[in-house]
């Protein structure tokens, strides 16, 4: 399953939870690995799919969380908010160089009062996979593609 910044910067809606619910379904249904690139800002707070204050009421984590076959994330990128707890969630996280993962993005931390920050300085990458958070690192997308083959990828403190 796919989170892409270039759409609504990878954000949740309503829709979208509903078709990820259902590949999970499947996943579980028939015991199949699921693969999450998680790049993305999290929830959606224009969401208009569904007349809800929050949209809080989803299944997606629990069903994910469920799972019983192998789970991988990928962040390739700014990692925020959900897309960030779907990562965090799964049994192997591999981190793609200048990915930055955090639970809150930039507007979240201007909004609580802690300045404005970049994206890419919410959470560096060399501070999830000191902290064990984020697994294993490549360097660029073809590296990532050819792991766990690639010379490049490194494994982090293991």
């Amino acid at each position: 399953m796919a989170y892409d910044y270039s759409v609504l910067a990878g954000t949740q809606g309503v829709t979208g939870h509903r078709k990820t619910d259902r590949l999970l379904d499947v996943a579980a249904r028939d015991g199949l690995p699921v693969v999450v690139f998680a790049e993305g800002g999290g929830g959606r707070p224009s969401d208009t799919d569904h007349p809800t204050v929050a949209g809080l009421e989803l299944t997606t984590f629990a069903s994910l969380a469920r799972l019983r076959s192998l789970r991988v994330g990928i962040a390739a990128g700014y990692c925020f908010a959900g897309n960030a707890a779907l990562l965090g969630m799964c049994d192997v996280t591999i981190g793609v160089a200048g990915a930055s993962i955090g639970m809150g993005g930039p507007a979240m931390v201007e909004a609580a009062g802690l300045g404005a920050v970049a994206p890419r300085d919410v959470g560096p990458l060399h501070v999830h996979l000191a902290s064990g958070a984020v697994d294993l690192a490549a360097a660029d997308d073809a590296t990532r593609s050819a792991w766990p083959g690639a010379s490049s990828a490194t494994r982090a403190g293991r």
